[in-house]
């Protein structure tokens, strides 16, 4: 478990170096390997698995700006197990683009800090999990995604409707679930996982990709579609003018 003493949810002001230490604090796709030895194989069997289109590959590669891409990701969902080595294949591609990672279980405070769309530390928050958030140069957050493809949650949906038995005990706390039911949805959950690989390969895949990636693209396209402030000339110094606003960058 990541713990950074970083308290920025109280700090108005928050300086480059504390914003950048709270999105670097989240482990690397190996590290994150190595820390989740448990979940290693099934990771790196869907990373051999996962494939980028060679007009992915390359819009990925010729990106033209510097993006840092945090995921926080509850470790023992199918999402995660699905989605993680996707997008470690999408940040691997991206020539300027970095991927790091945190946990549900982490400390999210100084995360929460930098993101004002959702509340990261509201534990009856509705929010769902994996979401990526999307940071710039300046490790302000420009777009956020998650936490699966559009065309998924059909499936997930008709998947649930058949399986109630697997949204009743997903229900249960984890102080009123008895032995057989933790068995059962240990077994359910390995199912899920399986047909959602099925679904992935399928369609699932490329959908997630073609979603992150014109999210990437629409950023560049704001940023193209944002005037340039035009340069004020200087102006000679009569003795009782008053300084001018800094412009922000």
């Amino acid at each position: 478990m990541i713990d950074l003493d970083l308290d920025l949810t109280t700090t108005k002001i928050i300086s480059l170096k504390q914003k950048s230490l709270a999105v670097t604090a989240g482990l690397s796709f190996a590290e994150y390997l190595t820390a989740y030895p448990e979940a290693a194989s099934i990771l790196r069997g869907r990373w051999h698995e996962t494939r980028l289109s060679p007009e992915d590959q390359l819009f990925l590669a010729t990106y033209p700006d510097w993006l840092h891409l945090m995921v926080v990701v509850e470790t023992d969902s199918p999402d995660t197990f699905i989605l993680l080595p996707l997008l470690a294949r999408l940040a691997e591609a991206g020539t300027r683009l970095s991927l790091r990672i945190l946990t549900t279980d982490d400390d999210l405070t100084s995360l929460a800090g930098l993101v004002e769309e959702v509340d990261l530390l509201d534990e009856e928050a509705d929010l769902d999990f994996p979401l990526l958030l999307v940071f710039d140069e300046e490790w302000d957050v420009s777009a956020q995604w998650g936490p699966r493809p559009q065309v998924a949650d059909g499936f997930l949906d008709r998947w649930m409707e058949t399986h109630a038995d697997y949204v009743a005990l997903m229900d249960l706390d984890d102080d009123d679930i008895s032995p057989a039911q933790d068995n059962q949805l240990t077994e359910l959950t390995q199912r899920l996982y399986h047909e959602m690989r099925m679904w992935y390969a399928k369609t699932a895949d490329q959908a997630a990709v073609t979603e992150i990636r014109t999210l990437l693209a629409d950023l560049v396209t704001e940023e193209s579609d944002t005037p340039d402030t035009p340069d004020i000339p200087d102006t000679p110094n009569t003795g009782d003018r008053r300084p001018s606003s800094n412009r922000k960058r």
